[in-house]
Formats: C-alpha cells, structure tokens, sequence
C-alpha cells in the first residue's frame, strides 16, 4: 500500500504545519546571525566539525540503566588515542572509506557518499571514545513532510559479546541536546545481546544492520534557532577485555537520510492487557528513485526473565495493506509499499498486544525498510513501559491561521488542550502559555466540551490555569487569545503553550504536551505564485507555509515577508517525476529550490511521465543492483545507476538500447558503480560477464590520497576502468603513472579508456596550495568552498547572487586579482595559501524628484534604492498649492491621502518623478432637488429678514 506524501499527510498539515514551518526561518528575519547547521554529517571531510573525546570507563556503568552521558561515569583518557601503539595498527576513532568489518564483515561501510565514522574501533582495555557536534537548527534541517526541525543519521554497532552482567557489557550511547532549552530530546543505550535489539552472531561479536536515528520532537520543544548537541559514544566491557565500536553516517547534514529510511512513534506508556499502538512513517531522502521498497516489521519484545515477542493484532495488518508469518512466538509483518521517488512519504500503522502485567520497557528495534535498489535499514529503537496505572494523554496544540503577520496587526490564538485520554485526568492539570515580548494587550475567554470544565472563564496576560475539576477523556479546553502584534522590523513572533498531567495518573506521550505557533513578522509582503508544468502529476509544498500545491492543483499563490526565504519542495508520485524549476532563480532538478522574496516571485515546477530503464541480467559471472527485471524511471536525459558486482576472474559486459533510435549510450564504470549516459527513451540495460580474454588494471597508491576501487579490475579487452580519487586534507593528486594508457580525468574520476592489456596505474599526492571561499557580505553562495592545487595553478569560483544582489570581490580577499566571466571568475597563478571572499551588493536603483512648475519641493531629490523596495518622496506645496504627477514623469506610485507623500514601489529600474504645483481646486458639494428647494427657502428668507430690519431705520440710513 502506497503513499504519497502529500495525499497521506496533507490532513497534518494545517496550523501544526504552519507552526513549525514558520518557525524555521527565525535566522533569514532576525536581525542577528545564527551559526551554521549540523556539518559534515557524512564524514566526507574526515571529523571536521566534530569533536574526538578519548575516554575510559569504570568496570560497572553506575546509574543502570543510564539515561544521560553522566551516568555512564566516563573519564577523560588521552593514552586512548594513541591505540596503535599496543601492536593493534588502528586509531581508535577514524573515518573509513569503502569496505566491511573485520570481525563481521556483514556489516559494510559507508552507508551513504564514500565515508563514514568509525568509533572505537579495538576499544578494550576500559577504553571508550565520543564524538560531539554542536549546531544550531536551520531551514534545511525541516522536513516539509512533517513542518518539524528533525535530526538523522544512522550507526551500524559492533559489540563482543562476553556475556557479562548488563551494566558491565561493551555498549553504544546515542544522546541528542537541545542546549537552547536545556532538554534532552532523544537518548539511546544498547548493550551486547540486549533484548528486543535484533543482534547477530559472528564468532564472540554481535552486530545489527545499520540503523537509523530519528529525532523530531516537534514544535515548542526543537524550532529553527535552537542549538543542538549530538553525542555518540562506544565503549568495551566493564572488566576491560572487550571491545566494542560502531559505525556512524549521514547526509551532508544531521537532517536527512539521503535513501530510504522509516521510524517509528508509540506511546511511552501502554496500559497492561491492552494495546499499543505504534506508527510508522517512511520517507525517500535520497535523490535517486527506490523501486519496490518494503518496510518490514519484527514484533517487540519484552524484558522479562524470559523475554517473548508481542503478538500483533491480524485486523492492523490487513487494515495497512500488509501480510505476517508467524514463526513461534515471534510475529514478521511485511509491507510493500512500491516506487518510492525522491521525497515521496508514506505512514503504516500496526496493533501489537501488550502484556497482561506492568513490565518494562519493550524494546522495539526490529523493523526496517529495503528497496531493490538499497540494503536494508532498521529504524530507531522505541521503547514503551507497560503499567496498571490510568493513562490520560494530555496534548495542545497552538494556531493563530495565518503565515505571515504585519506589526500592528490583531491577532486571534486558538489554543486548544484536550484530554486523549483513555482515562479522566483528576483535579490539578496545569495548563500554561508562554507569551512573547511582542505580543501585547492580551485577553482570553476559555470554552470547555466533552464534559471538561474551565478553570476560569476569562482572564489577562498569559494563561496560567489549575484544573479544579475532573477533566473526562476526549473533553477539551479551548483558549481564545486575543494579543497586538508589536514591534519593528522583521523578527518572530513565537507563542507557546503547554499542559501538564496532575498526580494520579500517566501521561502515555509526552512528546504532545506542548504546542507553538511562530509568526514571521514584518512591515510589508510579497506574493510567491506556483505553477506546474509538464505532462506528469506532482506536488509543491513550501516553507514557510502558505504553498501546498497537491495534485490536482495548476497554479498558487501566497504572500510571504519582504526579504525572507521560501523554500519550495516538489514531490511527484509513483508514475510520474520532477523535472526540474524555472523562474524565481529557482533551475535544476534536486526536488528543493530557496527562493528569496526581495520582490514577488513566480516559479514553475515541472513534472513528466517518466522513461523506464529496465534491468537484464543474462547469465552466470556476477550480480547487479537493481537486479533482473527490476524497472527504475528516469527523467528525459536523466541517468540510472547499478552496483555491478564480477565473480573472481570475470570482467562486466554493458550494453544498452537508451538512446535515440534505441542507440547504445555507453557509461561511466567507478569502482562497482556504473552509470550510464543520457537515457532518450525507455530502455533495457543489459548486464553480462565474460571470463575470456579478460584484462586486469592494478592500480596502486600511495599516502595522503585514496582510490575507488583499490584493487585489481578485469575488464574485457578494449574497456575502460574509472576510479575515484579522494586526495587528504592539503593534498592533490599527481598526474598517475604506470604501465596503463593515459587516462582523462573528468572532476576527481580518472578513467583509462581502452585497456587492452593487462597494465598498472600508480596515484601519488603531493602537498598543494589550500584555496577556499567565503562570503563577506551580502546574499549568495561561491563555489567551490575548497580545492587544492599545485603551486602556480588557477581555480575557477562560480557565483551565485540571490535575486536583487550582483557578485563582487571584497577587499578582504586574500587571493591574487582574477578575471570574470559572466558569473565565472578564474584566479590564476595561486602560490600560496588563499581565501577568496565574495561580496554580494544589493542592485539599487535611482529615484530621481524634482519640480517642473509651481512653488513648493520635493525631497530627497536623488535616492539609491534596493531592487524590489519601495521609497517615499516628501512634498511640499506652496500656500494654496497642490502637487501633480507630470506626464513626462517615469516613476510609477500613488499620492498619500493629503497629497504631501508620493510612494514609489517595487523599484526596477531608475525612474525620475516631476512635480507640477498648482492651485488648489475647491470642491463644490452638489445638491438634490430637495437641496436646492430648501437653499432657495433659506435666500428668501434671508432677503425677507434684511428687509424687514431696514424697515425699522430712517430713510436716510437705508442703502
């Protein structure tokens, strides 16, 4: 059963999705800085961004089972670094490129990109080893999905299992800190051979998949601005003669997994001999399409004695669309949920039986989710405690129903605490607000339905209210706020509320306790419209909230703060693909595209019925993946890729019909991976192998750099060979040597092309000339952020202004002049160590004001003002003097209501306004024939009252 993400989800994305997506772009308003997101998730730069603790620790951990870093009773232990020097040739904590563990070689590495993190590795002898990250959250660490700030990444653990006591075993800690608000967010431990975790054996070691961490507790609790810690720790055995190590990736951040990946959310707490309910949600995070994906679910486990599965309710499984086997106590749900393309999400919910009796915690770790084309990925471990104690799952949510607020603006919250239930919460529920500065002039009136009963009726200021009486399961309370926004400028406005069970019972999640709404506010708005284009069917959502553009959808439209960032995300479901942006400086096909609203916008999404590529794999000699018959869609001119793995002595034969008039389009062979060329139409990609006449490539290399592959490859006679060449930190690669044929170098790919005997290749790094960019001013990005070369060469920075900036150098560049062309500039002769600093100027305009006639001033007379702003020119008639707009006048704006203010918007281009001053005309008010008849009434009787008093004078004093 599968789900697009936008037709599953839309119904949660309302004022929940408005919240948090607002919230995420508190550092594009605000008026101070914020540091970077989460860095180097993927260890492609070695540990940069990270931070290596050596550590020891004692023979028992001794607050079990711990829940923070400081009940693992740690120490700091600086002879761990240096593990080489006891014979075992590694270093503790290092990062790996391509291979698999040598104590179970079922676990291979990285997971994603060519790195990941190896934490340490040999750890006996009381030795454990830490890495940390602090980063502050950002827009891209949202998921549109969802509207909430997330953190993921996955480990694989690698434990000796010696049998030892728990709190004695070697372990791995995962804790996640939002330091902002001085809360844990997330935490996990596992120990060797821990219940419920689905450990296997090789030898005397225990290892799972790799396993993926989600932490997204939602709005109120994790927002954009908020700083965030993410520790990692593995540690041997207590008794010091074990090891244990795990592996750690990521995407290029903490915020995405870039393949398939699913978690899942259940309660906390679950009431004995009733049923726990547990939700699955997963998500393509990748950039490639995933073709038959399944998520597969093992039943929990408890931690008795003796531990036993749960069993699952039959009426669940078939409700989601799924199938079980039962294998004696342990049940395995299987859910296909098809092609899952870029950014499609989905959500399953499953019923499992919980015990007859309190026990605790059930450990759910055993589900993951696979696809044709990706190795399998369990989700985060979940765990729930079972207690006879009433459950009542209290839970608000905040929403005020717009996106975008203007200072002065009235505001209406809606503040909504309701009692999940399934049993009444007792008097002495707390229910509390926390209202920012800018929020002025508050009151609120309180409903009660559902048999709850309000504290108070009404009252000032932020609610700070007890529950007096029995609060029923499914009652609500309902807070209607009135507040000022108020304030200048451009900031946030963040209004949070919370509730709090009383004593006498369980809250179940506490995860929904509290609920935020964050306004973007400003002094002016511009519109963002939406059109998709193409033959196929998609979605566009955007962050902040204002565009959600389903499918049957053609065009929208949405006002956004002046100067602030909205980014659009296009998801396009099964049968159809995204094909790319245009317009609003959005182009490319990655299926997310920042648009600065400096003035309004429109941005094209195109969407097309998608080319299938098709796998054949014929005959013996080795394997493919996506396997035989296995159909991936791509885009017009799109490529596909497969891990192509030879038997020993076989080398691959690869042929295609992909291009036009089914020609063969040929392909690119790195390491396993083959990608082909530009795909014109709907294909089959063939796969073969041949043992005759192979010819081997050894390659060779030495240190400072590596290759993918780093080991002998056949190929049959007149192929090519590529390899991946990765030089270290300061080093570039030299021009290779051997016995093999020149090859061409395409970025770092190194492809030797044809091999038509058996040869070698030598790769050598040499230290080089450290070149690196950064941007000093204004808004835009310059590529590429680092590069090494050899003394004297040149390096070429692309920049890329946002819309209304133009790229410059600043004076604080470091690097020698260079030339432009376009948005290029090349920087030749580099001999030493530089930084490139950009600068990005605003395009500005000039409005010019001046008098063609009349007495009076316009003022200023010459403004430079940023593309897309508004400006004002002041006026000053003479006495009895009104100003005009000439025809000859250039700039386009409206009067102000006494005509003394003349405002010129949305500045495109210099423009000039001439003033004419002249006499005011008096309006005449008109009259209805009644007025008339009434005004000649009143002359008549004017004329008759002047008469009447001349008649009392003397003759002589009548005029």
């Amino acid at each position: 059963m599968t789900f697009n993400r936008f037709s599953h989800v839309a119904w949660r994305l309302n004022a929940s999705f408005r919240v948090v997506c607002l919230a995420l772009l508190t550092w594009v308003l605000g008026s101070s800085p914020v540091q970077a997101q989460f860095l180097n998730g993927g260890f492609e730069s070695d540990y940069a961004n990270w931070t290596i603790r050596h550590l020891s620790n004692p023979s028992v951990i001794p607050t079990f089972p711990p829940s923070t870093e400081s009940h693992l009773g740690l120490a700091n232990d600086a002879t761990n670094r240096w593990n080489q020097n006891i014979g075992l040739g590694v270093v503790s904590t290092d990062v790996v490129g391509n291979g698999t563990d040598a104590h179970t070689p079922q676990v291979s590495f990285p997971l994603f990109g060519q790195k990941a993190a190896r934490i340490n590795y040999h750890g006996n002898q009381n030795r454990a080893s830490a890495i940390t990250q602090l980063a502050t959250m950002g827009v891209p660490d949202i998921d549109p999905a969802d509207g909430k700030v997330h953190v993921r990444f996955a480990i694989a653990p690698v434990l000796q299992n010696p049998g030892h006591n728990p709190e004695e075993q070697p372990y791995f800690f995962v804790e996640v800190t939002n330091v902002t608000k001085g809360t844990q967010l997330f935490y996990t431990f596992n120990f060797s051979n821990q219940a419920g975790v689905p450990w296997q054996t090789v030898g005397g070691y225990q290892y799972t998949n790799w396993q993926s961490i989600d932490v997204a507790p939602g709005a109120g609790r994790l927002d954009v601005g908020d700083q965030v810690r993410v520790t990692i720790i593995a540690s041997g055995c207590g008794p010091s003669g074990h090891e244990g190590h795990v592996y750690v990736d990521s995407g290029s951040g903490l915020n995405s997994l870039p393949g398939p990946f699913v978690t899942a959310t259940g309660p906390q707490f679950a009431q004995a001999g009733g049923t726990i309910v547990y939700n699955y949600s997963y998500s393509n995070g990748g950039t490639a399409t995933m073709p038959d994906a399944v998520v597969t679910v093992i039943s929990p486990q408890d931690n008795t004695g003796t531990p036993q599965n749960l069993r699952v309710d039959p009426a669940s499984v078939a409700a989601a669309g799924c199938t079980y086997t039962t294998a004696g106590t342990v049940d395995t749900v299987t859910c296909p949920v098809g092609t899952l393309n870029p950014g499609n999400t989905g959500a399953l919910q499953l019923s499992f039986l919980a015990p007859a009796v309190p026990v605790g915690p059930l450990n759910h770790g055993d589900y993951g989710i696979s696809s044709a084309t990706s190795p399998f990925l369990l989700g985060p471990l979940l765990q729930t405690n079972v207690t006879a104690s009433p459950l009542a799952d209290l839970s608000v949510t905040v929403s005020d129903g717009v996106s975008a607020v203007e200072w002065g603006q009235i505001l209406t919250y809606n503040i909504v605490a309701t009692n999940g239930g399934p049993s009444a919460a007792p008097a002495g529920a707390l229910i509390t607000s926390t209202v920012p500065a800018s929020l002025t002039n508050l009151s609120w009136t309180c409903t009660a339905a559902g048999g709850a009963t309000c504290p108070n009726a009404s009252g000032t200021g932020a609610i700070n209210e007890t529950t007096a009486a029995n609060w029923p399961a499914g009652g609500t309370l309902t807070y209607t706020v009135l507040a000022t926004a108020s304030g200048a400028g451009t900031g946030t406005i963040t209004h949070s509320a919370s509730a709090t069970a009383p004593a006498g019972v369980v809250d179940p999640d506490s995860a929904n306790n509290t609920g935020a709404d964050v306004d973007n506010a400003g002094t002016g708005l511009r519109t963002l419209t939406l059109n998709k284009a193409g033959g196929g069917q998609g979605s566009v959502t955007s962050v902040l909230a204002g565009i959600n553009c389903g499918t049957a959808c053609a065009t929208q439209g949405s006002d956004f703060p002046l100067n602030s960032s909205v980014v659009l995300y296009a998801s396009a479901p099964p049968g159809s693909i995204f094909a790319g942006w245009s317009g609003g400086g959005c182009s490319g096909m990655a299926t997310s595209c920042t648009v600065s609203m400096d003035a309004a916008k429109a941005v094209v999404a195109s969407f097309a019925v998608p080319l299938d590529v098709t796998t054949v794999l014929i005959g013996p000699g080795g394997s493919a993946n996506p396997g035989n018959g296995v159909v991936q869609p791509v885009v017009a001119g799109g490529t596909v890729s497969y891990t192509i793995t030879p038997d020993a002595g076989y080398a691959p034969v690869i042929t295609d019909d992909c291009g036009p008039a089914g020609a063969q389009t040929g392909g690119a062979l790195v390491g396993s991976t083959y990608t082909t060329n530009a795909v014109s139409q709907s294909c089959s990609v063939s796969i073969s192998f041949t043992n005759a006449g192979v010819v081997t490539v050894t390659p060779s290399v030495g240190a400072n750099g590596s290759i993918t592959p780093n080991a002998p490859k056949s190929v049959a006679p007149g192929g090519a060979v590529s390899y991946l060449v990765t030089p270290n930190s300061g080093y570039f690669a030299l021009p290779p040597g051997g016995t093999c044929p020149a090859g061409t170098w395409a970025g770092n790919v190194y492809t030797i092309d044809p091999v038509a005997a058996d040869c070698t290749v030598t790769f050598a790094f040499a230290a080089g000339v450290q070149v690196t960019s950064s941007v000093a001013a204004g808004s835009g990005t310059v590529t590429p952020a680092s590069s090494t070369i050899a003394s004297g060469g040149q390096v070429q920075f692309t920049f890329a202004p946002a819309a209304g900036f133009s790229a410059a150098i600043d004076a604080a560049s470091t690097c020698p002049a260079g030339t432009w062309v376009g948005n290029v500039y090349t920087v030749p002769n580099i001999v030493a160590n530089c930084n490139l600093a950009a600068r990005f100027d605003p395009i500005t305009f000039t409005v010019t004001a001046s008098v063609g006639s009349g007495s009076g001033t316009a003022s200023p007379a010459v403004q430079a003002v940023v593309q897309g702003n508004s400006t004002a020119i002041t006026l000053a008639p003479g006495p009895g003097l009104r100003a005009r707009l000439t025809a000859g006048s250039t700039c386009v704006g409206s009067f102000s209501a006494n005509n003394t203010v003349f405002t010129v918007a949305n500045v495109t281009a210099n423009c000039s306004a001439v003033f004419d001053f002249s006499p005011s005309i008096a309006s005449v008010p008109t009259l209805s024939e009644v007025g008339f008849m009434i005004l000649g009434l009143l002359m008549m009787f004017t004329v008759w009252l002047r008469q009447s008093r001349r008649g009392d004078l003397p003759l002589s004093q009548r005029s």
